[in-house]
Parts: structure tokens; sequence; C-alpha cells
């Protein structure tokens, strides 16, 4: 992480104990940005869909990579978060595309693109904090 003042050897405690109020807030960024893009629709709706599209993939990567860490070790936690990580973001973008298409009634390209711009937005915000 390029500007979290930590003790390297110490960063991960420091991590785990700042990611609900860091994900809240990146989940934050990335729904008012793609509910804006997306064009006029109900805005605690949009957020309330679009807290489930980044949710429910992070949370199933997150366990893949616990099961696979208590089972197989660290050493092959690289190989399946190589795996695991692209796939939940394309999951999440898909989920956020489709909740924008039904919300807001927008169009698949101005769906797809309205997710889009919000992840690369919070993504980039995250890339901050997280390594």
């Amino acid at each position: 992480a390029i500007w979290v003042p930590v003790d390297p050897r110490q960063y991960y405690l420091w991590q785990g104990l700042a990611m609900l109020p860091l994900l809240t807030a990146l989940w934050w960024l990335f729904s008012e940005i793609a509910h804006r893009l997306a064009g006029p629709g109900p805005e605690a709706g949009t957020r309330t869909a679009l807290g489930f599209a980044y949710a429910v993939p992070m949370l199933a990567h997150v366990a893949v990579e616990m099961l696979v860490y208590l089972v197989a070790g660290w050493d092959r936690l690289a190989l399946v978060a190589a795996i695991s990580l692209p796939a939940a973001s394309l999951w999440v973008w898909a989920l956020a595309a489709l909740a924008l298409r039904v919300l807001h009634r927008a169009s698949w390209p101005r769906a797809i693109l309205a997710s889009f711009v919000g992840l690369a937005v919070q993504a980039a915000a995250g890339a901050l904090v997280l390594r």
C-alpha cells in the first residue's frame, strides 16, 4: 500500500482491522458513481442492489481463499487468488450491470459502462491502501 504509514510486518493486522469501514466506503463510492452514470433510477434500491452485487462475489472469493489456505497452505494461495479474484471481479461487474439495467432501465452498454466506471474508481481508491 502506498499511503499507509504502518510497519510492513504489521500491515495485514491493520488491513484486517480496517476492512469493514474501508469496504463500506469503497462500496459507497462505487454505488454513487454507478447510480449517477446509469441515468434516472431509485437511489436507495440501487445502493441495496449494488451492495449485494459487490458483497456476494467478494464473500465467495474470500471463502475460497480461506479454504485453500486452511487446506493447502500459504504457498497455494497465490495461484488460487490469480483465478478467484478476477472471477469475483467479473461477477461483481456482471451483477452490477444487471442491477443498473433493471433498476434504471439503462441500456446494456450504459449499464455496463456505468458499473465499470464505478468499479474502476473504487478500485483505484482502494489500491491506495490495500495490497
